[in-house]
């Protein structure tokens, strides 16, 4: 099936679309192929490679309401402007994909493969994000509420300028992960690992750092720039991570010499 068919059965009243496959058939072998091309080159293979072989496979302006994607296969698609309602995309391969000024309304993406795949100025408030895989995807400018991203992938991940107050994040890998402008006010971070993570202009003010994994994170503004305290200029509050108010405990892992109580941080049993 080709976008194409999936839209002309879509329009025409169809919703069950379980483990259907875009839009070639061997995609499993192509995967796998890719997968040891990456490692015995010992790199990644750019997404634009994938554009390319997916180049037809977009859907845009429209809306898609009570779809059940279970299982599919969606790899490299480019959703713009679509409306996803009360979709089901539950253990669905959706890597390498674009999804860009999309809105989400109680859908469902948990234990879903988004590895790769960008999210562009969309709105994922209350969605179910549980255990995805989203290693090396990108997140800019997305606003939510409650997201939750309990126990996901999120290694190597770049997020940038987002709003995801109130996020589950509990249990999540971080590993190597990218955040810059971000705000993150009260959210669950416990047991999250963030170790070897950069974290610039970030606000964690109430979140819950119990049992975190901070370990050769960088939190704290570049060194460089402390000349600029002399000036009157408060550095780690333009250029460093906003831990005033959030909770950590004893097994909560942190960088070498950093000092969580001297930033405002608050002991909790």
């Amino acid at each position: 099936m080709n976008i194409e068919v999936l839209i002309e059965r879509y329009l025409g009243g169809e919703r069950n679309f379980k483990n259907v496959n875009l839009p070639v058939d061997d995609v499993d072998n192509l995967l796998v192929i890719i997968n040891k091309l990456e490692n015995q080159q010992q790199r990644n293979f750019p997404k634009e490679l994938f554009k390319l072989i997916y180049k037809n496979n977009t859907i845009k302006d429209i809306i898609l309401s009570d779809v059940d994607f279970t299982g599919s296969k969606i790899i490299g698609a480019e959703f713009h402007k679509v409306t996803i309602n009360k979709v089901n995309f539950s253990k669905s391969n959706l890597s390498y994909s674009t999804f860009q000024s999309c809105s989400f309304v109680n859908s469902f993406f948990n234990e879903i493969n988004l590895v790769k795949t960008s999210f562009y100025n969309v709105n994922l408030s209350e969605i179910d994000l549980s255990n995805a895989i989203l290693r090396q995807s990108s997140l800019a400018k997305v606003n939510s509420t409650k997201l939750n991203l309990s126990g996901a992938n999120l290694s190597e991940t770049y997020i940038h300028q987002c709003i995801l107050k109130d996020t589950d994040f509990s249990g999540a890998d971080l590993t190597g992960a990218e955040l810059w402008g971000v705000k993150l006010e009260n959210s669950n971070l416990k047991n999250s690992n963030f170790s070897k993570a950069r974290l610039e202009n970030c606000s964690l003010s109430g979140a819950d750092l119990c049992g975190a994994n901070f370990e050769e994170a960088s939190l704290m503004a570049p060194e460089s720039l402390n000349i600029l305290n002399s000036f009157g200029f408060d550095i780690q509050q333009m250029f460093g991570t906003n831990l005033t108010g959030a909770y950590y405990n004893l097994d909560t892992k942190f960088p070498n010499n950093f000092n969580p109580k001297a930033l405002g941080m608050i002991y909790k049993e």
